[in-house]
Protein backbone atom coordinates (compact mmCIF):
# COMPACT_ATOMS: atom_id res chain seq x y z
CA UNK A 1 0.00 0.00 0.00
CA UNK A 2 2.90 2.52 0.96
CA UNK A 3 4.40 2.03 -3.06
CA UNK A 4 0.99 2.64 -4.15
CA UNK A 5 0.38 5.97 -2.37
CA UNK A 6 4.11 6.83 -3.33
CA UNK A 7 3.21 6.30 -7.17
CA UNK A 8 -0.01 7.82 -7.08
CA UNK A 9 1.04 10.44 -4.61
CA UNK A 10 3.76 11.64 -6.99
CA UNK A 11 1.63 11.03 -9.98
CA UNK A 12 -1.10 13.62 -8.45
CA UNK A 13 1.70 16.35 -7.73
CA UNK A 14 3.63 15.79 -10.96
CA UNK A 15 0.56 16.42 -12.37
CA UNK A 16 -0.03 19.46 -10.25
CA UNK A 17 3.52 20.98 -11.33
CA UNK A 18 2.72 19.53 -15.01
CA UNK A 19 -0.42 21.76 -14.70
CA UNK A 20 0.75 24.97 -13.63
CA UNK A 21 3.78 24.99 -16.33
CA UNK A 22 0.97 24.76 -18.83
CA UNK A 23 -1.00 27.57 -17.16
CA UNK A 24 2.18 29.48 -17.07
CA UNK A 25 3.02 28.90 -20.56
CA UNK A 26 -0.64 29.86 -22.24
CA UNK A 27 -0.81 32.86 -20.08
CA UNK A 28 2.91 33.92 -20.80
CA UNK A 29 2.46 33.66 -24.93
CA UNK A 30 -0.87 34.05 -25.64
CA UNK A 31 -3.35 31.33 -27.05
CA UNK A 32 -1.42 31.14 -30.19
CA UNK A 33 1.68 30.08 -29.50
CA UNK A 34 0.41 27.64 -26.49
CA UNK A 35 -1.19 26.23 -29.88
CA UNK A 36 2.03 25.91 -31.29
CA UNK A 37 3.67 24.40 -28.02
CA UNK A 38 1.09 22.31 -27.74
CA UNK A 39 1.49 21.09 -31.11
CA UNK A 40 4.83 20.12 -30.77
CA UNK A 41 4.33 18.10 -27.51
CA UNK A 42 1.92 15.76 -29.64
CA UNK A 43 4.19 15.19 -32.38
CA UNK A 44 6.86 14.26 -30.14
CA UNK A 45 4.37 11.97 -28.40
CA UNK A 46 3.41 10.49 -31.09
CA UNK A 47 7.16 9.50 -32.67
CA UNK A 48 8.30 9.02 -29.43
CA UNK A 49 6.84 5.31 -29.30
CA UNK A 50 8.30 4.37 -32.58
CA UNK A 51 11.75 5.81 -31.73
CA UNK A 52 12.14 3.69 -28.35
CA UNK A 53 10.80 0.63 -30.25
CA UNK A 54 8.79 -0.22 -27.10
CA UNK A 55 12.06 -0.58 -25.21
CA UNK A 56 10.66 -0.26 -22.26
CA UNK A 57 7.49 -2.93 -22.08
CA UNK A 58 10.66 -5.41 -23.49
CA UNK A 59 12.44 -4.97 -20.31
CA UNK A 60 9.82 -5.53 -18.11
CA UNK A 61 9.05 -8.84 -20.06
CA UNK A 62 12.95 -9.68 -20.21
CA UNK A 63 12.70 -9.18 -16.20
CA UNK A 64 9.48 -11.43 -15.95
CA UNK A 65 10.57 -14.11 -18.12
CA UNK A 66 14.25 -14.48 -16.36
CA UNK A 67 16.13 -12.99 -19.12
CA UNK A 68 18.93 -10.21 -18.19
CA UNK A 69 20.99 -10.84 -21.74
CA UNK A 70 18.31 -8.99 -23.99
CA UNK A 71 17.67 -6.00 -20.93
CA UNK A 72 21.43 -5.36 -21.23
CA UNK A 73 21.37 -5.39 -24.85
CA UNK A 74 18.39 -2.96 -24.88
CA UNK A 75 20.30 -0.67 -22.63
CA UNK A 76 23.34 -0.87 -24.45
CA UNK A 77 23.53 -1.27 -28.62
CA UNK A 78 19.62 -0.65 -28.65
CA UNK A 79 20.00 2.65 -26.98
CA UNK A 80 22.46 3.67 -29.77
CA UNK A 81 19.65 2.72 -32.34
CA UNK A 82 17.30 4.91 -30.33
CA UNK A 83 20.10 7.09 -30.75
CA UNK A 84 20.68 7.18 -34.27
CA UNK A 85 16.79 7.38 -34.74
CA UNK A 86 16.89 10.57 -32.98
CA UNK A 87 19.30 12.53 -35.37
CA UNK A 88 17.41 10.97 -38.70
CA UNK A 89 14.11 11.86 -37.19
CA UNK A 90 14.97 15.19 -35.92
CA UNK A 91 16.54 16.17 -39.42
CA UNK A 92 13.50 15.26 -40.98
CA UNK A 93 12.03 17.45 -38.60
CA UNK A 94 14.30 20.88 -39.03
CA UNK A 95 13.19 20.43 -42.96
CA UNK A 96 9.45 19.46 -42.33
CA UNK A 97 8.81 21.88 -39.46
CA UNK A 98 9.50 25.65 -40.60
CA UNK A 99 7.12 24.62 -43.98
CA UNK A 100 4.36 23.12 -42.12
CA UNK A 101 4.28 25.87 -38.87
CA UNK A 102 6.33 28.73 -40.56
CA UNK A 103 8.35 29.17 -37.23
CA UNK A 104 12.22 29.46 -37.31
CA UNK A 105 14.17 26.18 -37.37
CA UNK A 106 16.07 27.07 -34.31
CA UNK A 107 12.87 26.59 -32.48
CA UNK A 108 12.52 22.89 -33.76
CA UNK A 109 16.33 22.15 -32.67
CA UNK A 110 15.26 23.68 -29.22
CA UNK A 111 12.18 21.23 -29.24
CA UNK A 112 14.41 17.84 -30.42
CA UNK A 113 15.96 18.06 -27.44
CA UNK A 114 12.31 17.21 -25.93
CA UNK A 115 11.97 14.52 -27.78
CA UNK A 116 15.19 13.13 -26.45
CA UNK A 117 14.10 13.24 -23.31
CA UNK A 118 10.15 11.55 -24.10
CA UNK A 119 11.76 8.49 -25.53
CA UNK A 120 13.75 7.74 -22.75
CA UNK A 121 11.26 8.17 -20.10
CA UNK A 122 9.69 5.14 -20.73
CA UNK A 123 12.62 2.69 -20.41
CA UNK A 124 13.33 5.15 -17.52
CA UNK A 125 10.42 4.07 -15.62
CA UNK A 126 10.76 0.78 -16.91
CA UNK A 127 14.23 0.09 -15.04
CA UNK A 128 12.49 1.47 -11.29
CA UNK A 129 9.35 -1.01 -12.06
CA UNK A 130 11.63 -3.94 -12.95
CA UNK A 131 13.14 -3.87 -9.94
CA UNK A 132 9.88 -2.98 -7.81
CA UNK A 133 11.57 0.17 -7.14
CA UNK A 134 8.34 2.45 -5.98
CA UNK A 135 9.93 5.07 -4.13
CA UNK A 136 13.08 5.99 -7.17
CA UNK A 137 10.01 5.63 -9.44
CA UNK A 138 7.80 8.07 -7.91
CA UNK A 139 10.66 10.44 -7.57
CA UNK A 140 11.65 9.98 -11.34
CA UNK A 141 7.69 10.90 -12.18
CA UNK A 142 8.05 14.51 -10.51
CA UNK A 143 11.54 15.88 -12.61
CA UNK A 144 10.08 16.25 -16.27
CA UNK A 145 6.75 18.26 -14.62
CA UNK A 146 9.50 20.16 -12.62
CA UNK A 147 11.84 20.99 -15.61
CA UNK A 148 9.08 22.18 -17.53
CA UNK A 149 7.71 24.64 -14.53
CA UNK A 150 10.98 25.84 -13.75
CA UNK A 151 11.38 26.69 -17.46
CA UNK A 152 8.41 28.29 -17.99
CA UNK A 153 8.85 30.17 -14.70
CA UNK A 154 12.78 31.41 -15.62
CA UNK A 155 10.96 32.51 -19.45
CA UNK A 156 8.00 34.49 -17.50
CA UNK A 157 10.53 35.92 -14.65
CA UNK A 158 12.91 36.77 -17.03
CA UNK A 159 10.80 38.68 -19.98
CA UNK A 160 11.82 36.32 -22.03
CA UNK A 161 10.47 35.48 -26.30
CA UNK A 162 8.81 31.70 -26.94
CA UNK A 163 12.30 31.63 -28.54
CA UNK A 164 13.87 32.24 -25.32
CA UNK A 165 11.55 30.34 -23.46
CA UNK A 166 12.27 27.38 -25.85
CA UNK A 167 15.99 27.64 -25.14
CA UNK A 168 15.39 27.20 -21.00
CA UNK A 169 12.86 24.44 -21.54
CA UNK A 170 15.58 22.43 -24.30
CA UNK A 171 18.17 23.09 -21.30
CA UNK A 172 15.78 21.74 -18.70
CA UNK A 173 15.10 18.71 -20.82
CA UNK A 174 18.87 17.89 -21.08
CA UNK A 175 19.33 17.34 -16.85
CA UNK A 176 16.20 15.37 -17.27
CA UNK A 177 18.13 13.33 -20.34
CA UNK A 178 21.09 13.39 -18.28
CA UNK A 179 19.45 11.75 -15.25
CA UNK A 180 17.79 8.77 -17.60
CA UNK A 181 20.92 7.77 -18.25
CA UNK A 182 21.97 7.39 -15.52
CA UNK A 183 19.06 5.28 -13.82
CA UNK A 184 19.91 3.26 -17.30
CA UNK A 185 23.16 2.64 -17.11
CA UNK A 186 22.57 1.70 -13.37
CA UNK A 187 20.12 -0.43 -14.20
CA UNK A 188 22.19 -2.20 -16.87
CA UNK A 189 24.93 -2.71 -14.47
CA UNK A 190 22.44 -4.43 -12.55
CA UNK A 191 21.82 -6.97 -14.96
CA UNK A 192 25.04 -8.01 -16.27
CA UNK A 193 25.53 -9.28 -12.44
CA UNK A 194 22.36 -12.03 -12.69
CA UNK A 195 23.05 -15.48 -14.00
CA UNK A 196 23.12 -15.82 -18.04
CA UNK A 197 23.49 -12.31 -18.26
CA UNK A 198 26.00 -13.03 -21.20
CA UNK A 199 24.04 -15.44 -23.05
CA UNK A 200 23.71 -14.57 -26.57
CA UNK A 201 20.61 -12.11 -26.84
CA UNK A 202 18.13 -12.34 -29.29
CA UNK A 203 18.97 -10.72 -33.42
CA UNK A 204 18.07 -6.89 -33.72
CA UNK A 205 14.87 -7.64 -36.28
CA UNK A 206 13.76 -10.02 -33.78
CA UNK A 207 14.06 -7.85 -31.14
CA UNK A 208 12.10 -5.08 -33.35
CA UNK A 209 9.99 -7.90 -33.85
CA UNK A 210 8.68 -8.28 -30.11
CA UNK A 211 9.16 -4.39 -29.62
CA UNK A 212 7.47 -2.78 -32.33
CA UNK A 213 3.97 -3.67 -31.55
CA UNK A 214 4.20 -2.20 -27.91
CA UNK A 215 5.59 0.71 -30.11
CA UNK A 216 2.98 0.93 -32.69
CA UNK A 217 0.67 1.07 -29.46
CA UNK A 218 2.23 3.63 -28.04
CA UNK A 219 2.32 5.78 -31.21
CA UNK A 220 -1.62 4.55 -32.09
CA UNK A 221 -2.91 5.83 -28.32
CA UNK A 222 -1.40 9.27 -29.45
CA UNK A 223 -3.06 9.48 -32.37
CA UNK A 224 -6.54 9.29 -30.56
CA UNK A 225 -5.15 10.83 -27.50
CA UNK A 226 -3.69 14.44 -28.77
CA UNK A 227 -3.81 14.57 -32.41
CA UNK A 228 -6.92 16.64 -32.40
CA UNK A 229 -4.45 18.93 -31.21
CA UNK A 230 -2.06 18.98 -33.99
CA UNK A 231 -5.09 18.53 -36.32
CA UNK A 232 -6.67 21.83 -35.07
CA UNK A 233 -3.66 23.44 -35.44
CA UNK A 234 -3.22 22.60 -38.90
CA UNK A 235 -6.92 23.01 -40.07
CA UNK A 236 -8.59 26.01 -37.89
CA UNK A 237 -5.40 27.59 -36.56
CA UNK A 238 -2.91 27.60 -33.58
CA UNK A 239 -5.68 29.55 -31.81
CA UNK A 240 -8.28 27.44 -31.36
CA UNK A 241 -5.55 24.18 -30.68
CA UNK A 242 -4.92 26.46 -27.90
CA UNK A 243 -8.32 26.68 -26.76
CA UNK A 244 -8.86 23.33 -27.19
CA UNK A 245 -5.38 22.71 -25.52
CA UNK A 246 -6.66 24.33 -21.93
CA UNK A 247 -9.79 21.95 -21.63
CA UNK A 248 -8.16 19.31 -22.41
CA UNK A 249 -5.10 19.68 -19.49
CA UNK A 250 -7.70 19.19 -17.29
CA UNK A 251 -8.66 15.42 -19.70
CA UNK A 252 -5.33 14.55 -19.19
CA UNK A 253 -4.21 15.37 -15.71
CA UNK A 254 -7.90 13.23 -14.91
CA UNK A 255 -6.43 10.35 -17.35
CA UNK A 256 -3.00 10.46 -14.98
CA UNK A 257 -4.38 8.79 -12.07
CA UNK A 258 -5.30 5.68 -13.97
CA UNK A 259 -2.99 5.43 -16.14
CA UNK A 260 -0.24 5.64 -13.46
CA UNK A 261 -1.66 3.06 -11.29
CA UNK A 262 -2.18 0.19 -14.20
CA UNK A 263 1.13 1.36 -16.28
CA UNK A 264 3.56 2.35 -13.77
CA UNK A 265 2.11 0.44 -10.28
CA UNK A 266 0.37 -2.69 -11.08
CA UNK A 267 1.96 -3.71 -15.24
CA UNK A 268 4.94 -5.31 -13.70
CA UNK A 269 2.60 -7.46 -11.91
CA UNK A 270 0.25 -8.04 -15.16
CA UNK A 271 3.17 -9.66 -16.82
CA UNK A 272 3.89 -12.06 -14.15
CA UNK A 273 0.16 -13.11 -13.88
CA UNK A 274 -0.07 -13.70 -17.17
CA UNK A 275 2.82 -15.76 -16.65
CA UNK A 276 1.74 -17.56 -13.94
CA UNK A 277 -1.69 -19.56 -13.26
CA UNK A 278 -3.42 -16.74 -11.39
CA UNK A 279 -7.47 -16.44 -11.61
CA UNK A 280 -7.22 -13.35 -13.51
CA UNK A 281 -11.15 -12.46 -14.14
CA UNK A 282 -11.73 -11.66 -10.47
CA UNK A 283 -9.06 -9.11 -11.17
CA UNK A 284 -10.48 -7.43 -14.42
CA UNK A 285 -13.83 -7.43 -12.66
CA UNK A 286 -12.14 -5.16 -9.80
CA UNK A 287 -10.26 -3.11 -11.39
CA UNK A 288 -13.53 -1.79 -13.79
CA UNK A 289 -15.24 -1.73 -11.47
CA UNK A 290 -12.54 0.98 -9.63
CA UNK A 291 -12.51 2.81 -13.51
CA UNK A 292 -16.47 3.27 -13.48
CA UNK A 293 -16.39 4.88 -10.47
CA UNK A 294 -13.45 7.43 -11.06
CA UNK A 295 -14.45 8.07 -13.96
CA UNK A 296 -18.09 8.94 -13.15
CA UNK A 297 -17.08 11.03 -10.31
CA UNK A 298 -14.29 13.27 -12.62
CA UNK A 299 -16.96 13.47 -15.23
CA UNK A 300 -19.44 14.92 -12.59
CA UNK A 301 -17.06 17.15 -11.16
CA UNK A 302 -16.33 18.68 -14.40
CA UNK A 303 -19.92 19.08 -14.87
CA UNK A 304 -20.40 21.24 -11.97
CA UNK A 305 -17.12 23.29 -11.83
CA UNK A 306 -15.92 23.62 -15.92
CA UNK A 307 -16.14 27.41 -15.42
CA UNK A 308 -14.40 28.56 -12.67
CA UNK A 309 -11.54 25.84 -13.34
CA UNK A 310 -11.26 27.43 -16.56
CA UNK A 311 -11.08 30.40 -15.63
CA UNK A 312 -9.01 30.51 -12.45
CA UNK A 313 -6.36 28.54 -14.67
CA UNK A 314 -6.75 30.44 -17.70
CA UNK A 315 -8.32 34.36 -17.15
CA UNK A 316 -11.08 35.39 -19.30
CA UNK A 317 -9.09 35.00 -22.87
CA UNK A 318 -9.75 31.63 -22.47
CA UNK A 319 -13.59 30.95 -21.44
CA UNK A 320 -14.44 29.07 -24.10
CA UNK A 321 -12.94 26.03 -23.46
CA UNK A 322 -15.12 25.29 -20.41
CA UNK A 323 -17.72 24.35 -22.91
CA UNK A 324 -15.38 21.65 -24.55
CA UNK A 325 -14.30 20.66 -21.13
CA UNK A 326 -17.82 19.69 -19.59
CA UNK A 327 -18.37 17.41 -22.96
CA UNK A 328 -15.28 16.13 -22.75
CA UNK A 329 -16.20 14.62 -19.48
CA UNK A 330 -17.44 11.76 -20.94
CA UNK A 331 -14.16 10.95 -22.68
CA UNK A 332 -12.82 10.58 -19.01
CA UNK A 333 -14.97 7.90 -18.36
CA UNK A 334 -14.74 6.11 -21.39
CA UNK A 335 -11.23 6.42 -21.57
CA UNK A 336 -10.59 5.48 -17.94
CA UNK A 337 -12.59 2.24 -18.44
CA UNK A 338 -10.20 2.03 -21.82
CA UNK A 339 -6.72 2.19 -19.67
CA UNK A 340 -8.23 -1.09 -17.29
CA UNK A 341 -9.30 -3.21 -19.78
CA UNK A 342 -5.80 -2.25 -22.19
CA UNK A 343 -3.40 -2.61 -19.41
CA UNK A 344 -4.18 -6.59 -19.54
CA UNK A 345 -3.29 -6.93 -23.12
CA UNK A 346 0.21 -7.40 -22.67
CA UNK A 347 1.00 -11.00 -23.90
CA UNK A 348 2.14 -11.60 -27.55
CA UNK A 349 -1.24 -12.29 -28.92
CA UNK A 350 -3.13 -9.53 -26.51
CA UNK A 351 -0.46 -6.90 -27.89
CA UNK A 352 -1.03 -7.97 -31.51
CA UNK A 353 -5.01 -7.87 -30.71
CA UNK A 354 -4.67 -4.78 -29.03
CA UNK A 355 -2.54 -2.95 -32.11
CA UNK A 356 -5.38 -4.13 -34.42
CA UNK A 357 -8.50 -2.29 -32.32
CA UNK A 358 -6.11 0.77 -31.93
CA UNK A 359 -5.67 0.62 -35.85
CA UNK A 360 -8.77 0.91 -36.58
CA UNK A 361 -9.45 3.55 -33.53
CA UNK A 362 -6.51 5.69 -35.12
CA UNK A 363 -7.69 5.77 -38.69
CA UNK A 364 -11.29 6.71 -37.27
CA UNK A 365 -10.35 9.18 -35.32
CA UNK A 366 -8.05 10.82 -37.82
CA UNK A 367 -11.27 10.46 -40.59
CA UNK A 368 -13.83 11.89 -37.80
CA UNK A 369 -11.55 15.01 -36.96
CA UNK A 370 -11.11 15.77 -40.76
CA UNK A 371 -14.98 15.34 -41.10
CA UNK A 372 -15.76 17.30 -37.75
CA UNK A 373 -13.12 19.86 -37.57
CA UNK A 374 -14.06 22.18 -40.91
CA UNK A 375 -17.97 21.69 -39.66
CA UNK A 376 -17.78 22.29 -36.09
CA UNK A 377 -14.50 23.71 -35.41
CA UNK A 378 -13.33 22.58 -31.85
CA UNK A 379 -16.91 21.07 -30.91
CA UNK A 380 -15.93 18.82 -33.61
CA UNK A 381 -12.74 17.49 -32.25
CA UNK A 382 -14.30 17.08 -28.96
CA UNK A 383 -17.02 15.08 -30.90
CA UNK A 384 -14.30 12.75 -32.88
CA UNK A 385 -12.69 12.29 -29.88
CA UNK A 386 -15.72 10.94 -27.68
CA UNK A 387 -16.63 8.67 -30.52
CA UNK A 388 -13.05 7.43 -30.65
CA UNK A 389 -13.05 6.77 -27.09
CA UNK A 390 -15.98 4.31 -27.00
CA UNK A 391 -14.70 2.64 -30.24
CA UNK A 392 -11.49 2.19 -28.36
CA UNK A 393 -13.27 1.01 -25.30
CA UNK A 394 -15.72 -1.90 -27.49
CA UNK A 395 -12.51 -3.56 -29.17
CA UNK A 396 -10.67 -3.40 -25.76
CA UNK A 397 -13.28 -5.20 -24.18
CA UNK A 398 -14.15 -7.83 -27.11
CA UNK A 399 -9.77 -8.76 -27.80
CA UNK A 400 -9.76 -9.08 -23.65
CA UNK A 401 -12.51 -11.47 -23.56
CA UNK A 402 -10.96 -13.65 -25.95
CA UNK A 403 -7.57 -13.56 -24.76
CA UNK A 404 -9.35 -14.85 -21.39
CA UNK A 405 -11.52 -16.99 -23.21
CA UNK A 406 -8.13 -18.89 -24.43
CA UNK A 407 -5.96 -18.73 -21.17
CA UNK A 408 -9.18 -20.39 -19.38
CA UNK A 409 -9.01 -23.07 -21.69
CA UNK A 410 -4.68 -23.06 -21.64
CA UNK A 411 -4.99 -23.03 -17.79
CA UNK A 412 -8.35 -24.03 -16.61
CA UNK A 413 -8.82 -20.58 -15.79
CA UNK A 414 -12.68 -20.53 -14.28
CA UNK A 415 -14.83 -17.37 -15.76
Amino acid sequence: MKRLLAVLGSSVIGAGVGFAATVIIARGFGAADFGFFASLIAIWALLAPVIGFGSGKLILRAQAQGAPALAVWLLGRGLLVIAAALVVVTAFVLVAGPLAYDRHWGVFLLASVALASLVLQDPTKAVFQARDHYAGLAGWQLLPPTARLVAGGAALLGGLSFLGFMAVYAFAELIVIAVSLGCLSHYRRHACQQPDAQAPAPAMPQILRQGMPFAVSGMLYTIYYQVDVVMLGLMAGLEQAGIYKAAFVFIAAAYLLPSTFFQRFLLSRIFRWWESSIHLVPIVQRSLFGCFIFGGLVAGFFALFADPLIAIAYGKGYSEAAVYLRWLGLAVVLHTLAIGVGAYLVTAPGIARKVRVQVVTAVLNVLGNLLMIPAFGIMGAVIATIGTEAVLLTGYAAMLMRELRDRRIAHADPV
